[in-house]
C-alpha cells in the first residue's frame, strides 16, 4: 500500500501539514496535526492519521481514521486502541467515506479533511 500512503503524504504536505508515518495494526499510517472543526470537541488539537484497507488511492480513500489522544466519535463500527512505537495511545476507527467520496468529481485529501473529518466530529 506504499503508493497510496506516499501519495496521501505528498498531498497533505502540499496543503501545509507536517506529516509523520508509522506502522499500526491497520497498516502504514500517515499522521498530521489537526484541529477538530465541528461538534462538541471543536477547537481541540489532536493528531489524526489515515490508513488504507484497499490500495488504489484516490479511487479508494483512506478507510481508517486514527486519533491521539484517543477520542471516539461515539459511532458504531470497528474501533481499536493501540500504542505506536513512541508509546502514544491511538484509537483507530473504521470510517470509510464511501457515500461522500463516490459523489466527488475530484478526489483528494483537501476534501477528505474538509468534508469527511468534519462529518466524523460533527455529532460529538
Amino acid at each position: 500500500m506504499s503508493n497510496s500512503i506516499e501519495r496521501v503524504q505528498t498531498e497533505l504536505e502540499s496543503l501545509g501539514y507536517r506529516t509523520t508515518e508509522y506502522n499500526s495494526p491497520q497498516g502504514r499510517v500517515v499522521s498530521f496535526g489537526y484541529e477538530i472543526e465541528a461538534g462538541s470537541r471543536r477547537g481541540e488539537q489532536v493528531m489524526v492519521g489515515v490508513s488504507f484497507q484497499e490500495e488504489g488511492y484516490p479511487e479508494y480513500p483512506p478507510h481508517w481514521v486514527h486519533v491521539t489522544p484517543p477520542l471516539s466519535d461515539g459511532k458504531q463500527g470497528v474501533v481499536q486502541k493501540y500504542h505506536d512505537s513512541n508509546g502514544r495511545e491511538w484509537l483507530a476507527m473504521s470510517r470509510p467515506p464511501g457515500d461522500l467520496w463516490d459523489r466527488l468529481p475530484t478526489k483528494h485529501m483537501a476534501t477528505y479533511i474538509s468534508e469527511h473529518l468534519r462529518r466524523i466530529w460533527n455529532d460529538t
